[in-house]
């Protein structure tokens, strides 16, 4: 991987971990596609999909 697909890459792990923007919004910010994007969380060994909604339980 180049350095700037490197450095791309530990931006879009950022970006995704925060969880304030979607996947589209992600790929267009750092300028690369949905598909190269998924690619490079996957290089930054990032768990995709693991956020989930937290529900309250009502005790």
């Amino acid at each position: 991987m180049t350095k700037e697909a490197e450095q791309k890459a530990i931006l879009a792990e950022s970006y995704y971990k925060e969880g304030k923007m979607g996947v589209n919004q992600i790929a267009t910010e750092i300028g690369v596609s949905k598909m190269t994007l998924y690619k490079y969380l996957k290089h930054r060994k990032v768990t995709i999909g693991a956020y989930q909604k937290v529900s309250n339980p009502e005790i």
